[in-house]
């Protein structure tokens, strides 16, 4: 695990973008097409909007070359203000897609009126190379999923069909605890000025993944932390 601390969460984003794009280029060097995962909260908004500024540090071969799945997206309309694609849309796909760097064919997207949105993404998904995660406040969640949240005991290594929270009675599609443990890079974000506490959680070994989803990812292999939080 390597983490990278900074105050200034413009710096932080930048420096995630340049060890972004480098991990993009070795995982291209092992596989002809890799896939993307890309989780969604405003606290990750500087890193998308650094990702599509700084674009053109990454081949547009290399661009071509990448599938994007959204890691936890909300079963609403795609335009609908609180769909995780709409916001990648308008900070990173957007801008992408304007300047050619990537095809509409290359973002996987749910089909809101499908029963079960998440069979499509299991059909068209079958392994994930590199996950952007972050643990969104108030309770810690990653990738929709809160502590003590019943889909966290779920044994199964696909995208899940769930429901988030008590007070969201929206459906919800997820990475499950299963593919997340199995992610080889993850870009793991604590931004949101409200995680202090969650990052301190992630940290205590004595809490468990079911106490601190986070910790769902911290054995990966590839493990890239980064935190507007000092340690201590």
């Amino acid at each position: 695990m390597d983490v990278y601390y900074s105050v200034d969460e413009d710096n932080l984003t930048l420096e995630a973008a340049e060890y972004f794009f480098s991990e993009i280029r070795s995982l291209l060097k092992q596989k002809d097409t890799i896939t993307v995962a890309l989780d969604y909260h405003s606290s990750l908004y500087s890193f998308y909007s650094n990702l599509s500024l700084l674009s053109s540090f990454l081949e547009k071969e290399a661009w071509k070359k990448i599938i994007f799945v959204i890691a936890h997206e909300r079963v609403v309309p795609l335009d609908y203000h609180e769909s995780s694609y709409h916001n990648l849309n308008h900070c990173f796909f957007s801008p992408l897609l304007h300047n050619k760097y990537i095809g509409e064919k290359q973002i996987i997207l749910i089909n809101p009126e499908e029963e079960d949105p998440s069979q499509a993404f299991n059909k068209k998904v079958s392994s994930i190379d590199l996950a952007v995660l972050c643990v969104c406040p108030p309770k810690g969640t990653l990738v929709g999923l809160a502590p003590r949240h019943p889909a966290l005991q779920d044994e199964r290594k696909t995208f899940l069909l769930v429901k988030n929270f008590p007070s969201d009675s929206k459906r919800h599609i997820t990475l499950s605890p299963k593919q997340l443990i199995s992610l080889e890079t993850t870009f793991l974000f604590f931004t949101a000025k409200e995680t202090k506490q969650h990052y301190k959680d992630f940290l205590d070994k004595t809490l468990s993944s079911d106490e601190c989803p986070a910790k769902l990812v911290e054995n990966n292999k590839n493990l890239y932390v980064f935190t507007v939080h000092p340690r201590n």
